[in-house]
């Protein structure tokens, strides 16, 4: 039987702020098989952890977070409990020897110093790069082949937009399917991320089948 993962979606964020260490380190309290976290980058190519590429919604910052360099960037906290926002390389830091780690890349950007600082490191038996662009995917292969990856299919930026696509690509799941194992293969991932309606025992096996993980 496969294992099923406990994982820590931005950390334990019904607890504490999301993507914050206090976050991090209340879900590796909880004994999480992995984190999951987002990396955005900085003016000055440094990579952050914030889900959104704006900071209105959970920090006192406003505007893009590409706008801002790391140390401005330092200059913010969490609108909750005040907390500052970290680093993608103080989360590895934090989560090296306790815990696996998800750093899901929004978009292009984060990629290569994402893939330079796992390789820094030497993280990359505890450290997953996901996304859902195949372009940023393989930029992090062709930096280093070592780095595990996952293909997230799909991510919208919105709720509705999330159902949306989940109900017609549910109604499709034939064809979904092969459309998920192409985007895969092209993206030269080990791993699939699945929203829960398309998470079907069925297309769990078929992906099993193809040797790919799903998370």
């Amino acid at each position: 039987m496969n294992k099923f993962l406990n994982i820590g979606h931005r950390g334990a964020p019904a607890l504490e702020p999301e993507n914050t260490l206090r976050s991090f380190k209340r879900a590796i309290a909880f004994n999480v098989d992995m984190i999951e976290c987002d990396a955005h980058l900085t003016k000055d190519n440094k990579a952050i952890i914030m889900h959104d590429d704006t900071l209105d919604r959970t920090t006192n910052g406003k505007g893009k977070v590409s706008d801002y360099t790391l140390k401005q960037l330092q200059s913010f906290h969490t609108t909750e409990k005040n907390e500052p926002i970290p680093t993608a390389q103080q989360v590895m830091q934090l989560t090296k020897n306790k815990c696996q780690l998800n750093i899901e890349i929004k978009g292009i950007a984060p990629a290569t110093e994402v893939a330079k600082l796992i390789t820094k490191h030497k993280a990359e038996s505890y450290v997953i790069v996901s996304g859902n662009s195949i372009d940023a995917l393989q930029t992090v292969k062709r930096i280093n082949p070592k780095i595990k990856t996952a293909l997230i299919f799909w991510a919208t930026k919105t709720d509705i937009g999330q159902y949306i696509f989940d109900y017609f690509a549910l109604i499709f799941l034939p064809i979904t399917r092969k459309i998920i194992l192409s985007r895969a293969k092209a993206a030269n991932v080990q791993s699939i991320s699945l929203g829960k309606p398309l998470a079907t025992t069925s297309t769990i096996k078929f992906l099993h089948q193809h040797n790919l993980k799903v998370y």
